[in-house]
């Protein structure tokens, strides 16, 4: 659940990143003279941007073991 929610999240952050960007006309002109495909943008941002979502879960997780070794008493076979 909190994948998908975080999916959407990053969805619309790209949507509204891009949609402004498009507004500019320097960026407008840019884009259209390199032949650009702006969805093809938006999906590698958001391939890039759940990458990093993901790393810093997996070390957080990594981070909260470590705090939880650290105060247990005892250790485990």
């Amino acid at each position: 659940m909190t994948m998908a929610l975080e999916q959407k999240k990053v969805n619309e952050l790209v949507d509204r990143f891009y949609d402004k960007l498009l507004k500019d006309s320097y960026y407008i002109n840019m884009f259209n003279e390199r032949n650009t495909d702006i969805e093809l943008l938006k999906n590698r941002q958001r391939v890039f941007i759940n990458r990093l979502v993901s790393e810093a879960s997996a070390q957080e997780e990594g981070s909260k073991y470590h705090r939880l070794k650290k105060v247990t008493p005892f250790k485990y076979l």
